[in-house]
């Protein structure tokens, strides 16, 4: 099943049995986190980037960019004694589906075991749950992320 933003906040609600207002408040975060730990834990193509950019005289740093997560080929030594043009490959941070114009995000339609069982550990988390459930959570949300993990591996 795909989720889009609105559908798994309520699944995380029904899941949880919770719909208390601080609890409620908190969603956009355990989804967020949930992202953030699938990106560091599974390297996917569909997430990878070239850019472009110059390195000045002098200058051993090159800027990155704005969304960029972690490098995947990038080495200059020694500094520069011109201006060149170097290509960075990188990982970057997609749009997360809590902040999507269209609600929907790549994880929520590809990768979305991940992000339930991700957000209901985090969840649980929150409302301090019992260790079995999130042992059972933790477990789910492992075994989704090593299908992911051969999905991504191709």
């Amino acid at each position: 099943m795909a989720w889009t933003f609105t559908t798994l906040k309520s699944a995380i609600q029904d899941y949880t049995n919770n719909t208390e207002s601080t609890f409620v408040s908190y969603l956009d975060e355990f989804i967020v986190n949930t992202e953030d730990r699938i990106q560091k834990l599974v390297s996917l193509p569909v997430f990878r980037k070239n850019v472009t950019g110059t390195l000045t005289l002098g200058n051993q740093y090159l800027s990155v960019p704005t969304d960029f997560l972690s490098a995947h080929s990038f080495i200059v030594a020694p500094t520069p004694n011109a201006n060149f043009t170097a290509e960075l490959h990188y990982e970057y941070t997609p749009t997360s589906i809590t902040t999507s114009s269209d609600g929907t995000s790549y994880l929520g339609t590809n990768a979305s075991d991940c992000l339930l069982y991700g957000s209901l550990l985090e969840a649980y988390t929150f409302m301090k749950g019992e260790p079995d459930i999130m042992a059972n959570y933790e477990k789910r949300f492992q075994q989704a992320i090593d299908r992911l993990k051969v999905f991504a591996e191709g």
